[in-house]
């Protein structure tokens, strides 16, 4: 509801606030999703949302869902979350998101246990210095205050892209992500521990509707961590090979 030219006011089962990366791999520079749009964010929260644009500059919204990725409450805790996007400048804009969550069972997921909660800040930073050239930066932390210790995961993203031409783009990314033993958020393993990987894509769009993309990219798991098995089942640090991937 556009309850007036600032104020928009939305009910029913959103698409998360936060991440530079979004659900549909054709909007975003990369065709395979980062880590940090994997394991650090949720993806789909259902509740209200209060949208004020400021001015030209600022933008802000005030969130109440009842949880991550659920569309209906498991416990009587309601997710506050909040998101704030300045630009300075038409070539540079920043986002900051917020959120807290708790999907506890029981009286440790009551309305006002958050002492129980995850707490979410995802920043985002892009940057446009010409027509041919788009930079951005995501970061991600969260607290976990159910963790007996390392209680802080997350990660940050690095993205570049270059418009060769008006059909054609290059789009690179690199990040690096810290998992712990989370049950809302990161990598679902027991053991913790860091992981990066690289990606390449190349994007040709040769006709007004069509998209052709193709696509390198290497994961690596750190010291202990092996977050990756071959075919008998055998934990690795590092895919078997590298991921080529191909879209239309």
């Amino acid at each position: 509801w556009a309850a007036t030219k600032s104020l928009t006011l939305k009910i029913g089962k959103l698409v998360t606030h936060h991440g530079i990366e979004v659900i549909e791999s054709q909007a975003n520079w990369n065709y395979t999703h980062s880590l940090l749009f994997s394991y650090a964010i949720p993806f789909t929260q259902t509740g209200i949302a209060a949208d004020w644009v400021a001015s030209d500059k600022v933008e802000a919204t005030l969130f109440l869902v009842n949880g991550l990725n659920n569309t209906f409450e498991g416990n009587a805790f309601k997710s506050p979350g909040a998101q704030v996007i300045y630009k300075p400048t038409p070539e540079v804009t920043l986002i900051q998101n917020f959120s807290a969550f708790n999907e506890q069972p029981g009286d440790a997921g009551g309305l006002t246990r958050f002492d129980n909660a995850v707490y979410l800040f995802d920043t985002i930073a892009t940057y446009t210095p010409s027509a041919a050239l788009d930079l951005g930066v995501n970061s991600d932390v969260a607290y976990d205050a159910t963790l007996p210790s390392d209680k802080l995961l997350g990660g940050v993203a690095a993205y570049a892209r270059w418009h060769a031409s008006d059909k054609s783009a290059l789009s690179a990314r690199a990040e690096v992500f810290h998992g712990v033993s989370s049950a809302t958020l990161g990598i679902p393993m027991a053991i913790k521990g860091n992981i990066a990987e690289g990606t390449g894509t190349f994007s040709y769009a040769p006709a007004d509707g069509l998209l052709l993309r193709g696509e390198a990219r290497v994961d690596r798991g750190f010291g202990a961590f092996k977050p990756f098995t071959d075919k008998a089942g055998t934990a690795m640090s590092a895919p078997p090979m590298t991921r080529i991937d191909a879209s239309l």
